[in-house]
């Protein structure tokens, strides 16, 4: 494994892989709820952060609903890369208000808060501890 450069990537590797696949995916629920939660408040104090929101609710959905673990309805991705493309969505939700034009605006704090969130819970995942299906991202014709 590549070593990490950031702090922020070292901090991460440090903390205890407690979090089980089966609690990952509860919390992963949790987590678009309070994102669906968090754009219907936003709607009449910041519509394009409530949008934002919104969005961001659906793409984490479909990622939780299609991945291998228990809670995932559509397997068509495994639980390592659910861990990346996790990843990938907490940074646009932490930069989204800033690159839609809503970070001084009411709401914006909580994009990055939620991201940092998922980042404390995606590192805190036992992700290499249990197989839950095959390393395989082949099914739906998703390269591995």
């Amino acid at each position: 494994m590549a070593r990490s450069n950031s702090p922020a990537e070292r901090a991460a590797e440090r903390l205890p892989k407690v979090i089980s696949p089966s609690t990952h995916a509860a919390l992963d629920y949790l987590i678009v709820g309070a994102t669906f939660l968090t754009g219907v408040w936003l709607w009449n104090r910041n519509r394009r952060a409530a949008v934002t929101a919104l969005a961001a609710g659906v793409s984490e959905l479909g990622t939780v609903l299609s991945t291998r673990f228990p809670g995932g309805v559509f397997p068509a991705m495994s639980f390592s890369r659910h861990a990346q493309v996790s990843m990938g969505q907490s940074a646009a939700l932490a930069a989204a208000p800033m690159l839609l034009g809503f970070g001084r605006r009411q709401g914006a704090w909580m994009f990055p808060a939620h991201a940092a969130i998922i980042g404390i819970i995606d590192a805190m995942t036992d992700v290499k501890g249990r197989r839950t299906g095959g390393s395989d991202d082949r099914i739906l014709g998703i390269g591995a």
